[in-house]
């Protein structure tokens, strides 16, 4: 159980239209990219105040540029990048990018397997239905043997994905029940594609638990979760970092 305390997330979007025929699924999300502290990221240790997760919906993004932005990265971060995947709600942003939005999710899948290619070895080729490029060297490659990839979502299709794909899921999900539910589906899954089920680290969010976290972070280990993630806001206003250090001090002694 790897409980580790302040490891920031940071969302990306490459553009968000003005107007929008679909309304964001998720949290408040800005197409700002902001200055990351990558020295901060160099420091092994579980106060660094720089970002550890990377939470983009790339099915609208060329995977050659992605895979290279992403082990610089992990190279300059001393191989602390952990990449949070979605295929994409925002239809005019693929318009914008002149990516076609029928089939992204078929699009996001080939593109991890040819990024994973990219990081695999000096001289690789991949050869698929989006993605076709000859041998190529792509440097630098990461740290990691592989940089990890969370899958979220609780549909049928994102189930079958994290099963098949990803080293993490992260379904969003904060009420216990529902949640549990998610955990299953995912565990049966990945039987079905010959994969150990604890080989995916499931991630779940806080919710209903924030007003009590010894409880909530007992009701995350009942449930096989391996990382609990905490949203900023809970903590906005006056005296909130006093609040998240005497919920981190709670939580961290329930999960010891």
């Amino acid at each position: 159980m790897g409980w580790r305390t302040r490891d920031p997330a940071v969302d990306d979007r490459l553009a968000v239209p003005v107007l929008q025929r679909r309304q964001d699924p998720g949290p408040a999300r800005h197409a700002d990219s902001r200055p990351v502290d990558l020295a901060g990221v160099r420091r092994r240790c579980c106060t660094n105040d720089a970002p550890r997760h990377l939470h983009l919906d790339r099915a609208a993004t060329q995977p050659a540029h992605l895979a290279k932005e992403l082990a610089t990265l992990d190279q300059l971060s001393g191989g602390k990048v952990e990449l949070g995947l979605g295929v994409g709600w925002l239809e005019e942003e693929f318009d914008a990018l002149g990516v076609p939005w029928e089939r992204r999710g078929a699009r996001n899948d080939e593109y991890i397997e040819a990024m994973r290619t990219l990081w695999s070895g000096p001289e690789v080729e991949f050869h698929g239905e989006f993605v076709d490029f000859p041998k190529v060297t792509c440097s630098p490659r990461p740290v990691q043997a592989s940089i990890p990839i969370l899958v979220g979502g609780d549909s049928d299709v994102a189930i079958r994905r994290a099963a098949r794909l990803a080293d993490g899921y992260f379904p969003g999900e904060g009420d216990a029940d529902r949640l549990a539910a998610l955990i299953t589906r995912v565990r049966h899954a990945a039987d079905a594609a010959g994969r150990d089920p604890d080989s995916i680290e499931i991630n779940a969010m806080f919710g209903q638990h924030i007003k009590d976290p010894a409880v909530g972070v007992e009701k995350f280990i009942e449930l096989g979760v391996g990382r609990a993630m905490v949203p900023a806001f809970f903590f906005a206003g006056p005296g909130g970092l006093d609040r998240m250090d005497q919920f981190a001090e709670i939580a961290l002694a329930a999960a010891s």
